[in-house]
């Protein structure tokens, strides 16, 4: 009687930690599950970045300051990239010196950095790695100069 209530003991505490081992992996399973994706979050916020671009689109083009008329936005999704075109509308291309271009280029892009990171809507961009493009043209729609800011330079 003794060995026999010694193997219904052992098989009870066998059936407990099964039992309790069973119960623990399926709340870990079933939390995953429901958890949400980090890529599913990653789309909802390109999604809302590209219906940014489609809004500012409805306001544009817009004069920036007495010079510089922003024309349109675009969002290309599927390499996460926020494209600005610019229209700089007292210049000619060919009136510009390739240094003035150089000056230009580089001040405008330290400037549009600025922005980006100073900015505290820009959050969905960070988070999404959105690379961004910058596009100037003269008044004539010539393109005079372009420069990019990856996701590693806007933190």
């Amino acid at each position: 009687m003794n060995k026999f209530l010694k193997i219904i003991g052992g098989i009870v505490i066998i059936y407990l930690i099964l039992f309790s081992c069973i119960k623990l992996f399926s709340n870990k399973i079933k939390s995953e599950l429901n958890a949400p994706s980090p890529g599913m979050d990653n789309i909802k916020l390109k999604m809302k970045i590209e219906n940014n671009a489609k809004n500012m689109n409805t306001v544009l083009p817009k004069l920036i300051d007495s010079r510089t008329e922003l024309t349109n936005v675009e969002y290309i999704f599927n390499v996460d990239k926020f494209v600005y075109n610019y229209k700089i509308i007292d210049i000619l291309k060919e009136k510009i010196s390739t240094e003035e271009i150089t000056n230009l280029t580089s001040t405008l892009k330290k400037s549009q950095l600025e922005t980006l990171k100073n900015n505290p809507n820009n959050s969905d961009y960070i988070k999404t790695r959105t690379n961004f493009e910058y596009n100037y043209k003269d008044k004539n729609n010539v393109l005079i100069f372009s420069f990019n800011i990856s996701s590693n330079e806007n933190k």
